[in-house]
Parts: C-alpha cells; structure tokens; sequence
C-alpha cells in the first residue's frame, strides 16, 4: 500500500463521520429524542409483559405480599430527588452555565448511586425477612403475618388462626392449610426481585449516560446550545424515575 494511500485511511479513521451534518440542530433534536421514546416504548412493553404476568399468575397460586422495607421506600425519595437536579441542569446548560450544569449532573450522578444502594438495602431486607429470588418456599417467609407480610389464595386473603392458615373460604376453619401452603414455591417474591433487577440494570445505563454528559459539560460541549444529549437523557432518566414509582405502587400498594 502506497503512502498517500496510507494517509488518506489514516485521515478518514481521524474524521468523525456526522450523519446530521448540514442539518438544522433541531432535526438532530427531534430524531434523537424519537429514537429514546422508541427505546423506552420497548422498555415499557417488556415491564407490561411482566405485570400481566404477575396479575395472571397471582390468583392461581399462595401469594406472598410483603410490607415494604425502608430501603426500597427511602430509594422513592431519592430518584425524585434526583429527578430534580437533572431538571436543573438543563436549565443551567441552557442558560451556557458550566460550572452549575456540572455540579448539578455530578449531584444527579451521586442520587442515582445513592437509588442503587439504597435498593441493595432494600433487597437485603427483604432477604431478612426470608424473601428470595430463587429456591424458596412459602414456609421459609419469616416476620409477623398481617403486619410484616400477607398471603392470598383466588385473590382472597389466608386467615391465620390459632396458629394455623386458612383458605379465605373457609369460614368455619375447618380445613388448615398451613402444612400445603408452607411447601409452595414463592413464585410472588421471585417476580418481585425480577422487577427490581431489570429496573437497577436500566438504571446502571442511565448512570453511565451521566458520566459521558458530565465529561461533556466540563469541557464545554453545552456551552454554544447544544445540550440534545442533556435533554435525551432527561428523557430516560424521568421515565426510569416515574417507572419505579409505578413499579413500587403496583407492588406493595395496589396489588
């Protein structure tokens, strides 16, 4: 290969190829911003797919509903928090603002840890209470039934008598069904784990996000008005927030 040859490679590996050149910035904008709605319906669908399956399951089954712990409940305030600190560095990213947008994303980027850890503390409160992810039987829940957990058959709460369960049917507690129930499988606390896993894995992306738009704003990328990438990931980062919410409340509230 001839040097000129070698040269002309060498400089289309240097030059970065922009597919949006000699566009408006507002195409670049709308696409980008169409391409992460469309990333988020996936995202949506696939949490769709997992309520109804818990909703479809539930009634066919000893159902473990756990009260929930001050990790996962201490982790709703912090992402809204966090939440807020994003909103404020666009806003500052707007107004050409470098030093407040960095430390507004840096304080962002610490409430996004703080969320994990919190869930971790969550989790492992919630593995306390004998709820796992996997190999767990209904008899291995610990804590004081009505107050730290509750277990419902056909949507019916299971009435705990004299020390022995009873369908919510069985009116005259004949029949107890504490030595059965014990014995199932706690698919409810598997699903539950399942949430919180996929949630924290997409909430891993959007702090790797933040790291690249951090470094961004330290060396002044947003300051000649072009904060598309802010704006996108504000986009994801308050879906992943307003998820969570919804995931909490169809967990331990609604259902």
């Amino acid at each position: 290969m001839s040097e000129s040859t070698l040269s002309l490679v060498t400089e289309a590996k240097k030059k970065k190829v922009d597919v949006f050149e000699g566009h408006p910035l507002e195409v670049k904008e709308r696409t980008k911003k169409m391409l992460m709605y469309l990333i988020l319906f996936a995202v949506l669908m696939m949490f769709g797919g997992f309520t109804s399956a818990f909703i479809v399951m539930a009634p066919q089954a000893y159902w473990v509903h756990p009260e929930p712990v001050s990790g996962l409940l201490a982790s709703n305030i912090i992402i809204v928090i966090s939440s807020l600190f994003l909103i404020g560095a666009g806003y500052t990213a707007s107004k050409g603002k470098r030093q407040a947008t960095t430390i507004l994303l840096v304080l962002t980027f610490l409430s996004g840890i703080g969320f994990t850890l919190s869930q971790w503390n969550g989790w492992l409160q919630l593995n306390d209470k004998g709820l796992f992810v996997s190999h767990n039987e209904i008899g291995d829940v610990t804590g004081e039934y009505g107050v730290d957990y509750m277990i419902t058959y056909n949507s019916l709460p299971v009435i705990f008598e004299n020390g022995q369960f009873y369908k919510g049917t069985d009116k005259e507690r004949l029949e107890p069904v504490t030595q059965v129930m014990q014995k199932q499988k706690d698919n409810s606390t598997s699903l539950l784990f399942l949430f919180i896993a996929i949630h924290a894995f997409h909430l891993v992306l959007g702090l790797i996000y933040l790291i690249i738009n951090i470094v961004r704003s330290v060396r002044g990328t947003f300051s000649n008005g072009n904060i598309i990438s802010l704006r996108t990931q504000g986009i994801y980062w308050h879906f992943m927030g307003i998820l969570w919410l919804y995931l909490y409340a169809f967990l331990f509230i609604i259902y």
